[in-house]
């Protein structure tokens, strides 16, 4: 893997935290529903690079989250590292320019981190925790046929899906 100059980190950056702002505008837009689309994000260039995506874009997803989430940092970082990792793996097994394989992708990614996060508000004694959970789900999978690949696309991100000019 080459090395990613600074200028590409600062644009994923910003990339991971405008797709936090949307998804949560989204969802208080859509009462629940809005797909995540950080997640969509990094789904997307995982289907675009396959088990060479970068580690560092979820670190990088998992910080600019964090700074507009009130879940715990921790949750949040273990949340995405393993949502990163799962689609990882789904990407591995499937066919990742295909209709099912971005479906399956990020299926993998999204119940995964959301699971994760229902869990650590379980452990927190929040009993609420998987009330609302079908939505985000159910939207961010439906929705990633089209947004991943838009998403993976944006001005900034083509040292991390590995196109050529």
């Amino acid at each position: 893997m080459r090395r990613l100059s600074l200028f590409a980190w600062l644009l994923a950056f910003a990339w991971c935290s405008w797709a936090s702002m949307g998804a949560a505008a989204l969802d208080g837009l859509l009462g629940g529903w809005g797909p995540d689309l950080v997640l969509l994000l990094l789904a997307g260039v995982v289907a675009a690079r396959g088990r060479r995506a970068h580690l560092g874009l979820a670190v990088c997803a998992a910080c600019a989250r964090s700074a507009l989430d009130v879940t715990a940092p921790t949750v949040v970082l273990a949340a995405t590292l393993l949502a990163f990792l799962a689609a990882r793996l789904t990407a591995s097994v499937l066919d990742r320019n295909g209709l099912l394989g971005r479906l399956g992708i990020a299926a993998a990614a999204a119940v995964t981190f959301h699971g994760w996060r229902a869990v650590a508000s379980l452990s927190r004694g929040e009993p609420d925790a998987v009330q609302g959970l079908f939505g985000p789900l159910l939207t961010t999978v439906l929705l990633a046929p089209l947004l991943m690949p838009a998403l993976a696309g944006l001005p900034g991100l083509r040292p991390f899906t590995g196109e050529r000019r």
